[in-house]
């Protein structure tokens, strides 16, 4: 992998946060649309501990589940890892990547000495 390759991925990754914050926050406004609807409204009135599970734990537990699996796997499917100890390097900034050249952890080149750079 070249500095300019570490760079793009690192980027795609910070962009690509939204998106998984956006899956995880969908189902709070369809939870949200539906308890107001004709089919689900009479239901909540007579259930108020099933409103709560509805429109608060479920939803928010699914947004933090999808928060934190896209921060563990987000970083293998890119290829954000180090080669070496297999840390995830999305820790490190865009500006800084160019600084480095081995990994923080373990101390492994992050970059091919024979890559060309494009």
């Amino acid at each position: 992998m070249t500095r300019a390759e570490l760079i793009r991925r690192l980027r795609t990754y910070e962009r690509s946060q939204h998106f998984a914050l956006a899956i995880g926050v969908l189902p709070l406004l369809a939870v949200y649309l539906a308890v107001h609807t004709r089919w689900l409204k009479p239901l909540m009135q007579d259930h108020k501990h099933l409103m709560v599970a509805l429109l608060i734990v479920v939803p928010l537990a699914w947004m933090l589940m999808a928060v934190r699996g896209w921060k563990r796997f987000g970083p293998r499917w890119l290829g954000l890892t180090c080669v070496g100890c297999n840390a995830p390097l999305v820790d490190l900034p865009t500006s800084g990547a160019d600084d480095r050249a081995s990994c923080p952890r373990c101390g492994s080149a992050l970059f091919d000495a024979n890559a060309r750079t494009p």
